[in-house]
């Protein structure tokens, strides 16, 4: 989703900009009453708000359309803070010595950065609810059937747990609770467990307005990799033959889980194909087979 990595790429810029601002405030007026702890505070939310972008960003599942909405918010406010932050002159130890004790004391600016710290707050707090409610790791099969892939889940799950204080735990890491996965890791799911979970979610006040992961799902499911195998081995020509083992002219390979080629023998003037050619250039080998075979000596009786 473009305008996903458009607005992580540029929020986590942003975010960045702020925290080295923070930093040299921090390291020119260290010994000031008050400064060190006002700006570990935002520089905490800053850090926390860098960490918990950057998953979403290694995640797939956690790219829906309500952390999108978030995410593009998000960016917003980071660009009012680093305007605030532009139009506020420190290039001198003396202007830093000054914002630096207004931060602490009270001031417009003051003001402004922490309202700006508060919305960025409270974007941080929706952001994690849809975080919390997106269906990850649910996919439909190729026979379309839901299913869960429980690793992920608790993978991803323990990961949010790490970077977020408090985390109280993905809701289908709640649904999937006593349930055993098939030898896959998969645990089977329907439609009905989506619309309950949404229906739970919306019971306790926590709904998204644009969360519509169940209606995607029902007209645009992910599906599951299917594991494809192809296996060539084994196989032997002699003398003048022309022995293909692949396809012609359509690759066949390029979905395939894995692909093994092993332990095939051409001898003597023999020509072999183990992967897929074109039947053009099988032409121009069987033209040489030919040619090969002409032009072999004859041998006396």
């Amino acid at each position: 989703m473009a305008e996903v990595l458009a607005a992580i790429q540029a929020t986590t810029a942003l975010v960045e900009q702020a925290c080295r601002f923070f930093g040299r405030l921090r390291q020119a007026n260290d010994r000031q009453k008050g400064l060190p702890e006002v700006l570990a505070r935002h520089r905490s939310e800053l850090d926390s708000i860098k960490a918990i972008v950057g998953m979403i960003e290694d995640v797939d599942d956690l790219q829906t359309p309500s952390v999108a909405k978030q995410l593009v918010r998000l960016e917003a406010i980071s660009r009012k803070l680093a305007a605030l932050i532009k139009t506020i002159d420190v290039t001198t130890t003396k202007k830093i010595f000054q914002f630096a004790r207004q931060l602490v004391d009270g001031s417009a600016d003051e003001r402004r950065l922490n309202d700006i710290m508060g919305e960025l707050d409270q974007v941080k707090a929706t952001l994690l609810l849809s975080i919390k409610v997106a269906h990850v790791g649910v996919i439909q099969t190729m026979d379309k059937q839901l299913v869960a892939n429980a690793e992920a889940i608790e993978r991803i799950d323990e990961s949010l747990r790490e970077l977020v204080q408090d985390w109280k735990g993905l809701r289908i890491a709640r649904l999937l609770k006593g349930r055993r996965a098939s030898n896959d890791g998969h645990v089977p799911l329907t439609l009905a467990d989506l619309k309950a979970l949404d229906k739970e979610v919306r019971a306790d006040g926590e709904d998204s307005e644009d969360e519509t992961l169940v209606d995607e799902l029902e007209t645009s499911p992910r599906e599951a990799a299917i594991k494809t195998e192809r296996i060539v081995i084994n196989n032997a020509s002699r003398g003048y033959a022309v022995q293909v083992n692949a396809p012609l002219d359509t690759d066949m390979y390029k979905d395939l889980s894995s692909l093994r080629i092993q332990d095939n023998v051409a001898e003597e003037q023999s020509v072999q194909i183990n992967y897929g050619t074109t039947t053009k250039s099988l032409s121009i080998l069987l033209e040489l087979a030919r040619l090969r075979q002409v032009s072999a000596p004859v041998i006396a009786r």
